[in-house]
């Protein structure tokens, strides 16, 4: 009996660590959510002033970077009738990425693709907090402060740094050295790069720079994104250990439950009549399980804990085995906790799967669109044609974000 008391001081020290490691996981969590709480309690013009510091450093960071490069920061943009027929094609190039938008939230597509409305969701989740108050020309400022110097960066910035790195990459790697062109040996028998004679199509010398920097500068805004939409390490590693420690805690749990409503075993069961007897015999054989407890335990001050309650009723010991060695009047509680781990479980994976795929489209998703303005930039040769195809856009997923209905979760 002495060693049944220690065990159930063992069971009962493993659940209080693992109520105490969901609870750290808890506040960890919370975080995130305080802080969108914190967000969306400031007022409009305090998020204004946010977002509009936040694009002051992206700003500071392009210009700095194309000033390091020789890179016109504005990318060709002016004050002239131009850049305005520029802008007016950005205008024009905005409008598929719009209709895309506006056709990814009827009810048919997202019925077609689910994972459309998880990344809706995941979207809504992170802005809506912050666009929830913003009347019209409020949501235009906050997208304007923050395209713009987004735009800066990823476009002429990259673009400059691009160009250094292929220039560093020509002079250091591609171009012999003089000691390796006059050097003596083996090594001055061998032809060097520039004497491959590649010939490469004028067509591709004139926009390969151009795709490649827009290519780049979307896979870096992808992973950004990315990043804020994927399942962290932490909620891996937390999944994982909950994964390792679910049969276990889920059985404490179903003693608990099955002490507070015996009937749930009696469904768990099958067969009701068997169950009930299986019950009344538990309960006998726990009432003489405490008993024996009492005079084991010699003074010991017994715990007040709900599940060490319910498996004394239940058969003491038995609830708490976790090697199956019980008889078949345990077998209900063993398979009602087997249901519960199982649907933890079975949730878990949906929820890691969906985060999972919505990161990914949203992955996708972002290249393209960075690639598109990069394209937009090479063909107009002004920053203002992508700059304005971005503003529309962002404007347009703002406003659906903060005027359409949350999805409902079925």
């Amino acid at each position: 009996m002495t060693l049944v008391c220690i065990r159930v001081l063992n069971n009962f020290d493993l659940t209080l660590r693992l109520l105490a490691r969901a609870a750290v996981d808890r506040r960890r969590e919370s975080e995130d959510e305080l802080l969108r709480a914190e967000v969306a309690s400031l007022v409009p013009e305090m998020r204004l002033t946010l977002a509009t510091n936040m694009g002051s450093l992206l700003t500071l960071a392009a210009f700095v970077t194309s000033w390091l490069t020789g890179e016109d920061p504005l990318g060709g943009f002016a004050m002239t009738s131009s850049s305005l027929g520029a802008m007016a094609q950005g205008a024009g190039y905005a409008i598929p990425l719009v209709l895309c938008s506006l056709a990814a939230r009827l009810k048919p597509v997202q019925q077609s693709f689910p994972v459309l409305g998880d990344l809706h969701d995941s979207q809504r989740e992170i802005v809506h907090p912050i666009v929830q108050d913003l009347n019209s020309s409020q949501l235009l400022i906050l997208a304007s402060v923050l395209v713009v110097p987004t735009m800066l960066l990823l476009l002429p910035a990259a673009h400059g740094a691009m160009s250094m790195a292929g220039a560093l990459l020509a002079s250091d790697l591609v171009n012999p050295s003089m000691e390796l062109a006059a050097g003596p040996g083996p090594a001055a028998d061998v032809p060097l790069p520039l004497q491959w004679h590649w010939h490469v199509p004028g067509l591709v010398r004139r926009h390969a720079g151009a795709l490649a920097t827009a290519v780049c500068s979307g896979y870096f805004a992808a992973w950004f994104v990315t990043r804020q939409l994927d399942v962290s390490e932490r909620q891996v590693v937390v999944i994982r250990e909950a994964f390792e420690s679910a049969d276990r805690y889920f059985l404490h749990a179903a003693a608990e439950r099955a002490a507070e409503r015996p009937d749930l075993l009696r469904r768990s069961g099958g067969d009701t009549a068997a169950a009930a007897t299986a019950a009344a015999a538990q309960a006998r054989r726990g009432q003489a399980t405490r008993s024996r407890l009492a005079e084991a335990a010699d003074g010991v001050a017994v715990t007040s804990f709900a599940a060490y309650g319910g498996a004394a009723v239940y058969g003491g010991d038995l609830a708490m085995d976790d090697n199956g060695g019980g008889d078949a009047a345990n077998a209900p509680l063993r398979q009602l906790g087997t249901e519960m781990a199982q649907a933890f479980k079975t949730v878990s994976i949906l929820w890691l799967l969906t985060r999972r795929r919505a990161a990914r489209l949203a992955y996708v998703l972002t290249a393209l669109n960075v690639s598109y303005f990069g394209i937009i930039w090479h063909h107009t040769n002004d920053l203002g044609a992508p700059v304005t195809a971005a503003l529309l856009a962002t404007l347009a997923e703002l406003l659906l974000i903060k005027h359409l209905p949350h999805r409902a979760r079925g």
